[in-house]
């Protein structure tokens, strides 16, 4: 079974060599092909989404939590101090890096 590098590898290889055609024949502008190559990695990255150890997920995961930690501290910087809001975004980053992952890990199987 493939791990996470040989998914990497083989998703930027396969997307790079189409992204590269694409721009030689003209049917997409150079900013659309690195969107296109992003997604394609991306896309290489996916069956290992469903594997509570595997990389993807915890970044993917890491990455909701800071994201969606800022965007409350954002939306709420109004009505508390920075230090309620320090611990509001723990308190988000803390629950979706494990309790929503931890839920995600129960309801899926590699």
């Amino acid at each position: 079974m493939a791990n996470f590098n040989v998914h990497l590898m083989g998703a930027a290889g396969v997307s790079g060599v189409a992204a590269t055609g694409l721009v030689m024949v003209g049917v997409a502008s150079h900013q659309a092909v690195v969107l296109y190559f992003i997604l394609g990695v991306i896309g290489g990255l996916l069956p290992d989404i469903d594997s509570p150890n595997s990389i993807p997920i915890r970044v993917a995961f890491n990455v909701l939590a800071v994201v969606c930690g800022f965007l409350l501290v954002f939306a709420l910087s109004q009505r508390y101090s920075l230090v309620e809001l320090v611990i509001l975004w723990i308190a988000c980053f803390v629950g979706i890096r494990y309790g929503l992952l931890n839920l995600f890990a129960h309801f899926t199987v590699h």
